[in-house]
């Protein structure tokens, strides 16, 4: 079922809506996970703030690279931005602490899924220097 703007039922917009928010401005993005066309859009910021949540209950870091409806992994835009500000998040602490090489890691990994290879082998040496 796709998620629309609340005026869609009534002639209005029609625009795609976050799963998360329900919000149409800004744009959401596809997920890339098992979740189908529109049902798997939302804003990166909102999968941030689901991430964040979800790490602090359940305490698994996995919910930075696995959507929280399907389990799946994150793909495309969604799993290199997720990504992106899980690092940002913890890139400051001291080299050995073992969220930072998992954020590290996952960028690394992130980044050489979709292609960016001169990026993950740099972000590989940032974990392999420990």
């Amino acid at each position: 079922m796709a998620l629309k703007a609340e005026g869609s039922r009534q002639g209005g917009s029609d625009e795609d809506v976050c799963l998360i928010c329900f919000e149409a401005s800004p744009p959401p993005i596809q997920s890339g996970s098992s979740l189908a066309a529109r049902a798997g859009l939302a804003h990166l910021g909102c999968r941030v703030q689901a991430a964040q949540t979800l790490v602090e209950r359940k305490s698994s870091r996995r919910w930075w690279f696995t959507c929280q409806t399907c389990e799946q992994r994150f793909t495309g835009a969604m799993c290199i931005g997720l990504a992106n500000a899980w690092w940002s998040q913890v890139r400051d602490r001291a080299e050995e602490d073992p969220e930072r090489l998992a954020a590290a890691s996952n960028l690394a990994t992130s980044l050489y899924s979709q292609g960016k290879h001169a990026e993950a082998e740099e972000m590989q040496r940032e974990v392999l220097a420990v």
